[in-house]
């Protein structure tokens, strides 16, 4: 007897989805999405698209420079639309150290 696979009793999910910005609505590219706790992950692409297997019931993270990271749990196979929030606090005006080397 060979063992009927269903959405149910599946071990891993596909998770796949589109993220952009949540204030100008525009495409992110190069996000990270990471299964929490693994080495699993990827990047968005230049469409903004992602496509992720990952254990069910895992926590998947996304993580974009100067964004909010964002979490949700994958409980079943799903297509997402992510908006991520820019956090303000994490860019400050850079600071830039100069010196001078002797010749």
């Amino acid at each position: 007897i060979t063992p009927l696979i269903t959405k149910s009793n599946a071990k891993t999910v596909n998770i796949s989805g589109c993220i952009r910005d949540l204030r100008d609505n525009k495409l992110l590219i190069g996000v990270s999405i990471i299964e929490k706790g693994t080495n699993n992950g990827t990047d968005s692409n230049f469409d903004g698209n992602f496509s992720l297997k990952a254990k069910k019931g895992s926590t998947i993270e996304l993580h974009y420079v100067g964004c909010k990271p964002l979490q949700f749990i994958a409980n079943s196979n799903c297509t997402i639309q992510a908006f991520l929030e820019w956090d303000d606090r994490t860019l400050d005006d850079p600071i830039i150290i100069a010196g001078v080397v002797p010749q």
